[in-house]
C-alpha cells in the first residue's frame, strides 16, 4: 500500500469516525439533563470536531498535491 493510499484510507476512516461521533452527540442532546449526557455531549462533540478538522486538513494537503501535479511542479 503506498503513501497515497494510506492518506485516503485514513480520511475516511476520520469522516466515518466524526458521521459515528455526531450520531453519539445527536443521542446525548436528546437523554435527559444529568452528569453523563453532559460528559458524553462534550466528548463527543470534542471528537467529532478533531474528526472534521483532520480529515479537512488531510483534504487540503491531497486537492494541492493534486494541483501541483496538474501544473507540471512537485
Amino acid at each position: 500500500m503506498n503513501a497515497y493510499q494510506r492518506v485516503r484510507r485514513n480520511f475516511w476512516v476520520l469522516v466515518a469516525a466524526a458521521a459515528v461521533a455526531v450520531g453519539v452527540l445527536s443521542a446525548a442532546a436528546a437523554m435527559a439533563p444529568g452528569p453523563v449526557a453532559g460528559t458524553l455531549t462534550a466528548l463527543s462533540a470534542s471528537f467529532a470536531v478533531a474528526a472534521v478538522a483532520l480529515a479537512g486538513r488531510i483534504l487540503v494537503v491531497t486537492s494541492r498535491r493534486g494541483e501541483h501535479r496538474r501544473a507540471g511542479r512537485r
